[in-house]
């Protein structure tokens, strides 16, 4: 196993659009980790969007991807993770990132979700919206999916995080100082 850092991961799970990775920067900053986002990393590794994997590949093979992309950052302690929205729907993604992490889930509003994405959920950026940008029924369409996803992010959590309409700086602070906290997850250094 590599270290960057001595302390643990603090990997941030939630549905698309709940700002995991504004918040997860920010905490990185103020941590002075390593900030890793799975979805940029399929990208980067694959040399395709998330949506053309979808389109090209499938998304069989996006998820494929997706778990390689979950064994490289879980080999790696000390750093901030955002995971793409599905990560924690297989078992084997969330034992892999609780062996060097602990997860927060980044729970937002349906209503704050739709106000979020809907300028993204033209075709072809966020294949799970299938290019829904009708409010009603992007409305109902993220719904459904945090119906489907949300015991996988409660059972993989150790702190869910009700963001309730707050902008992403005071989520970070709020993640920072629950970090702060817990046992192993931050250094010495980074506590202070």
């Amino acid at each position: 196993m590599n270290l960057i850092t001595p302390g643990r991961n603090l990997v941030l799970s939630g549905m698309m659009g709940s700002g995991k990775s504004t918040v997860g920067r920010r905490v990185a900053e103020m941590l002075g980790r390593p900030f890793v986002d799975t979805d940029k990393l399929v990208e980067q590794t694959v040399g395709m969007s998330v949506a053309e994997i979808f389109a090209e590949e499938g998304e069989k093979a996006f998820r494929e991807h997706e778990r390689a992309a979950v064994r490289r950052v879980a080999s790696i302690r000390g750093q901030v993770i955002s995971l793409g929205g599905g990560v924690v729907l297989d078992p084997a993604n969330v034992t892999q990132l609780r062996g060097t992490g602990d997860i927060v889930w980044i729970d937002v509003p349906i209503d704050s979700l739709v106000g979020r994405l809907a300028s993204s959920a033209k075709p072809g950026k966020r294949p799970l919206l299938d290019g829904e940008q009708d409010p009603g029924r992007l409305r109902a369409r993220l719904t459904s999916l945090r119906a489907e996803r949300h015991d996988a992010y409660a059972s993989s959590a150790v702190y869910v995080l009700d963001t309730m309409g707050r902008d992403s700086d005071v989520v970070a602070v709020e993640v920072f100082e629950w970090a702060r906290h817990q046992p192993g997850l931050l250094t010495r250094e980074e506590r202070a």
